[in-house]
């Protein structure tokens, strides 16, 4: 694997990556650094010795850190390991054996981060691991501390893949080591992508595009096609909790036979089943877990489902209950419109009345426009009272709207 980031001039070979490995090394379950180097040999040395390792997100404030994991004492905890690696082969049989348990935190979007535990077994178990696949060059657009940023580095490494650092970098140089790099896969959010929308972009070097960790929309799927005209687009469904669960050529999922008796559908309540869970403190409704994702089943034969929130998503108006992504679904429908938030703000008549901010591509549409359009397809109460237009929208460390 090699793996490059331009900004902070990092570049790592295999070879010097096993020097640094092998002989004993100061190991800290609990790592807080923004040296993606430090990072990868601490996680690395972790594996190889069957040793727990958290992933800390470096968004976190130490009063944050505090609050997940309960002591900020454990940030400074090391111990020596001792490492032996004799060759290549034997540091990726040491990963794919290795017994280590990895701790990933939630986002928090729904209540205060959990730290989840997993097995390699659930990081690997979709790793398409084949000798087709030894001239992939990936794009690192995921944070590496999260479940989809460290599934791609599996997928890089046990692949012995170039692996090109794109996680949270701006428009232009994103575009630029795609380029430069000729990047073949990326995996990331809608929101990700929807940075790079331009009519005149065409990528054609990625072969696959993979999206997911929120709604993914038609008119997103469109623009995809255009900019990256010889790739594979695949959507996929995956959480914290479980790891990825389905994958679709669109917004509707099939559940495969092998999975479908560790799912259910309830009330339009996605559940899973505990034994596709990794360790956490969990809630179980008998057997299930209630995954917080609403979702349509839109046939029975094959199973085939569409998601359309969660649980706090829904914005109260008056008594009705709003979806803000269908309200942003028909948004971006509209050819003046690159990217929207919707969301709500308290009122002391109704409880809450929608806003929206939207970045247009030109100054020809005006607010008024914008509501007569989407008069069209929705009920008054669900038309936002508001419209701001912006210059960007802010999104989170993992990729997404922040809402």
């Amino acid at each position: 694997m090699l793996y490059l980031d331009e900004n902070i001039g990092i570049k790592i070979d295999e070879n010097q990556l096993l020097k640094e490995l092998n002989g004993e090394l100061l190991f800290k379950p609990y790592l807080v650094t923004s040296n993606i180097k430090q990072y990868l040999k601490n996680f690395f040395a972790g594996l190889i010795n069957d040793e727990f390792i958290a992933l800390i997100d470096l968004n976190y404030s130490l009063k944050e850190i505090s609050n997940i994991i309960g002591n900020t004492k454990l940030l400074t905890e090391t111990k020596i390991i001792s490492t032996k690696i004799r060759s290549l082969d034997d540091f990726y049989w040491k990963i794919e054996d290795s017994k280590s348990k990895i701790g990933i935190f939630t986002s928090g979007t729904t209540g205060k981060p959990k730290l989840v535990k997993h097995l390699i077994k659930n990081f690997i178990l979709n790793v398409r691991n084949d000798k087709k696949h030894t001239m992939d060059i990936w794009g690192l657009a995921y944070n590496p501390t999260h479940m989809a940023g460290v599934q791609v580095i599996f997928q890089a490494l046990l692949n012995k893949n170039r692996l090109i650092n794109i996680f949270y970098k701006d428009r232009d140089f994103v575009i630029e080591q795609i380029e430069k790099h000729k990047i073949t896969h990326i995996s990331a959010t809608p929101t990700w992508y929807r940075l790079l929308i331009d009519k005149n972009l065409r990528l054609r070097s990625v072969k696959s595009v993979t999206l997911g960790g929120e709604n993914f929309d038609k008119p997103l799927y469109e623009d995809l096609r255009i900019i990256f005209p010889n790739a594979k687009i695949t959507n996929i469904y995956a959480s914290t909790e479980v790891g990825s669960l389905f994958t679709s050529r669109d917004d509707l999922f099939v559940v495969k036979k092998e999975i479908k008796s560790f799912v259910k559908i309830e009330s339009n309540n996605l559940f899973v089943h505990k034994n596709l869970l990794g360790e956490f403190d969990y809630k179980l409704d008998g057997e299930w877990f209630n995954t917080g994702d609403k979702v349509d089943i839109i046939s029975d034969a094959p199973l085939t489902i569409k998601f359309f929130g969660r649980d706090g998503d829904f914005i109260n108006i008056g008594g009705y209950k709003v979806n803000p992504f269908e309200i942003e679904e028909i948004l971006r429908e509209h050819p003046q419109v690159i990217n929207c938030k919707v969301y709500s703000q308290k009122n002391s008549v109704i409880g809450n009345i929608i806003l929206a901010d939207v970045i247009r591509r030109t100054n020809t549409i005006s607010e008024k426009k914008l509501i007569d359009y989407l008069s069209k397809s929705l009920q008054g109460y669900k038309i936002p009272r508001v419209i701001k237009f912006v210059n960007n929208i802010e999104f989170t460390r993992t990729g997404k709207i922040k809402r």
